[in-house]
Formats: structure tokens, sequence, C-alpha cells
């Protein structure tokens, strides 16, 4: 049987396309953090400058690659720091950035692979000749395409939700009392 693999092939594109997405993860407040890498432990870790050297010496060469790279580098950082730590605080938050940009650059590659493969199945030739492919095998084609990206979008946004924090009335309290001494709302931290 074989597997289903999520991770593309890194091409031109989707390389100028994650050094985009990692570009703005070093330029966010919290990215100074994770920009060089600090020896937790003793152990091997990596930093965002590592990953985007890797990225510039064509070292990657499947998508899935890079985006563990990443996730590696907020993993340790939470596993490290405790959950109240503000470096742990940092890489909650770029790692919520990281898996939202992610998933949408995802979404983009998945709609143009559906794409191709649609145009493939119209101008398909066979032994010379143009095999007949009727507009509404391409129109299901093309449905199929929309219907899947559609779900995965209310996937996503229901995993969203299910992430979302929620406060008790004590923390509540809290967090409007600091709104109040900083004379804004502090709701914009939480928003990407």
């Amino acid at each position: 049987m074989k597997k289903i693999q999520n991770s593309s092939d890194m091409d031109r594109f989707k390389k100028m396309q994650c050094s985009v997405v990692l570009k703005r993860l070093l330029v966010h407040p919290d990215g100074v953090h994770f920009k060089k890498r600090e020896d937790l432990a003793s152990k091997p870790s990596m930093d965002l400058e590592s990953v985007q050297l890797k990225l510039w010496k064509d070292l990657y060469t499947r998508t899935d690659d890079f985006a563990d790279d990443i996730r590696m580098v907020f993993r340790n950082a939470m596993l490290h720091y405790p959950f109240r730590h503000e470096i742990h605080r940092a890489a909650a938050t770029l790692s919520e950035v990281f898996e939202t940009k992610w998933k949408d650059l995802e979404g983009k590659w998945e709609a143009e692979k559906a794409k191709k493969e649609a145009e493939h199945l119209k101008s398909n030739n066979e032994g010379g000749k143009r095999k007949p492919i009727s507009d509404s095998d391409f129109s299901v084609a093309i449905a199929n395409a929309k219907l899947q990206l559609q779900r995965k979008k209310e996937r996503e946004m229901m995993e969203k939700m299910e992430r979302t924090i929620f406060f008790d009335d004590d923390n509540f309290k809290c967090f409007q009392d600091l709104e109040k001494l900083c004379g804004y709302s502090l709701t914009h931290y939480w928003r990407d």
C-alpha cells in the first residue's frame, strides 16, 4: 500500500515562499529570542538563523523538512523554559504565527497541484491523439478540489477554536486591571 505524504518537493518557488515565512518570524518582536542558538543543556538545538542558512544552501529537499526544523525551534524552547517564562510564551506565539502561515501555504500548494492535475487530465495525449475529456469531468475535478480545500479550512478553524485559551474569573479580572493600567486594550497581542 502506498503511503500518502503531505510533503512536497522543495522547488525554487516554494523555497522563496518558505523564506518569506521565515523572514516574518525573524522580524517578529518575539523572534529575537530564536535568532541564535542557545545551548540548552548542551543538547544540539536549532535556531531560526540555522534554518535560514539551510534554506539558502538548498539543504531542504522537502517542504516538511523545513517545517519540522521550524517546529523544533519552538518545541525545544517550550520544553526547556517553564510555562510562564517570557521565552516559552514567545515560542508559543511564534509557533501559532508559523502554523497559520504554513497552513495557508499548504492550502495554496494543494490547490495548485489539483489545478495542474485537472489541466493534465484535460490535455492528456495518448498515441498522438488528444484524449477527449468532457467539460463536466473537468468541472467535477475542480469542484472536488475546492470541496477538499473548504473541508481542510473548516477543520483548521475547529482546531484553532479548540486551542483558544479561556481565562478563569481571577485571571480575567487581572487582565482587565492590567488593561486599565496600560490605558489601552491588550487583546492585539494575541492576534496575528
